[in-house]
């Protein structure tokens, strides 16, 4: 585990600490509470901040940050301490972070300028000259397996999958819908619109879903699972997941998520989805889902595909979720990953996708939603990168699982 550098252990640091758990209740991070110590304490410490100089700065960096150390000496000193600064208040801010969620320290390593920090939380350095920034800055990753950016897909199906949330999704009913009628020189003629309407809902046992059809007649069959946005019940349901036979997968998944989706298979959602198929009312299938959600589209997929692999194709149906747990064995993950096209959404910070830990594994394309502090920019930058089939979110960020902090990253995509 990374040392903590002297700066927090100095008069002033250690009455903060003892009032940040009470300062985070009224909504202030660490740093804001060592912020309101220092004018309590009226200067208490400012011969020592006074003393200060790009000896101390570099030490603090060194073990805080994945800078590059050997491009320390291209900053002027005034632009090493303010790059000191922002880190210091960066890590104040994750460490509040990962104390109000329980996580354990060593879980709360990595690189500091990932993390989703408000600019005006840990305002970043201003007026580094070019030369300093572009020494200093960390290596980028070497990301695996870019593949075709579709963010016109994810920005819709992100809200389909928000729309399960609600009992009623405030979609048009299908069974009402008429296209619009217009009189023209050559008669009444409808014309070509899009609706998005509401076939039918499902619920079930605290299972919910949704059948939308995107056209007046065929179209686009876009189904849509509940999860839920509730980051402490979702890691206390996780934790006792365990590997169960899941009916027509070729392999197992987990006991609880193969469970949610019985409850929605029994209330008739997937026997209605194929009638629909058969009926020729569905031009392709998207099944999409946050969180549980996620994890119940990955087992409905499964099913249709064992169901009818030469209908359920990659051509004809999608997966596309956005913070799902893991959720089959290594057989199945394997298996599905080749034969269904899915697209796997991640938040950097968000813990559930690395759940379960233990004999889980994930399938599809991950993409990573990260926003990060470019140096040569200076300025924040969003990030849409392919990962590697089973990797899951680096950091710990809990309210990054949230299905609205999904939506708004996709909002920068494109």
């Amino acid at each position: 585990m990374t040392t903590r550098p002297h700066t927090h252990t100095t008069r002033l640091n250690r009455p903060a600490r003892a009032l940040a758990p009470r300062l985070n209740r009224l909504g202030l991070g660490t740093y804001s509470a060592l912020l309101l110590m220092g004018a309590l304490a009226s200067g208490c410490d400012d011969a020592r901040a006074e003393q200060r100089d790009a000896a101390d700065a570099r030490e603090t960096l060194a073990q805080l940050t994945e800078l590059n150390k050997d491009g320390f000496d291209r900053c002027e000193e005034e632009e090493l301490l303010r790059v000191e600064a922002y880190a210091r208040c960066l890590d104040a801010e994750r460490e509040a972070a990962c104390a109000r969620a329980g996580v354990a320290a060593d879980a709360c390593q990595g690189d500091l300028f990932s993390l989703p920090v408000d600019a005006d939380v840990c305002p970043p350095p201003a007026e580094l000259s070019p030369t300093c920034a572009d020494a200093i800055a960390p290596a980028q990753p070497a990301w695996r397996g870019e593949e075709p950016l579709d963010c016109g897909s994810a920005q819709f199906l992100v809200d389909a999958a928000r729309l399960a949330y609600f009992d009623d999704p405030g979609l048009p009913s299908y069974h009402d819908f008429e296209a619009p009628v217009v009189n023209t020189p050559y008669g009444p003629m409808k014309l070509p619109f899009v609706a998005w309407t509401l076939f039918d809902t499902y619920s079930q046992n605290g299972s919910f879903g949704y059948i939308s059809v995107l056209g007046d007649d065929t179209g686009t069959c876009v189904v849509g699972f509940r999860g839920t946005d509730d980051w402490e019940d979702v890691l206390d349901d996780l934790t006792s997941v365990v590997l169960s036979s899941c009916g027509a997968v070729d392999g197992k998944c987990g006991h609880g998520f193969y469970n949610a989706y019985q409850d929605l298979e029994d209330a008739g959602m997937i026997d209605n989805l194929i009638k629909l198929v058969e009926g020729g009312v569905c031009e392709e299938v998207q099944l999409t889902g946050h969180s549980l959600g996620g994890a119940i589209a990955d087992i409905a997929a499964a099913h249709l595909y064992e169901l009818d692999p030469e209908t359920f194709d990659p051509e004809f149906m999608r997966v596309e979720t956005f913070g799902q747990p893991r959720v089959f064995n290594a057989q199945a993950a394997g298996k599905y990953h080749d034969a269904i096209r899915k697209t796997r959404w991640m938040r950097w910070g968000d813990t559930v996708t690395s759940l379960p830990e233990i004999s889980f594994f994930h399938s599809g394309t991950g993409r990573l939603i990260n926003k990060s502090w470019s140096w040569g920019a200076m300025a924040y930058e969003w990030s849409f990168n392919t990962t590697s089939q089973d990797a899951a979110a680096d950091g710990v960020w809990p309210s990054n699982h949230l299905s609205s902090i999904y939506e708004e990253g996709l909002e920068h995509c494109g």
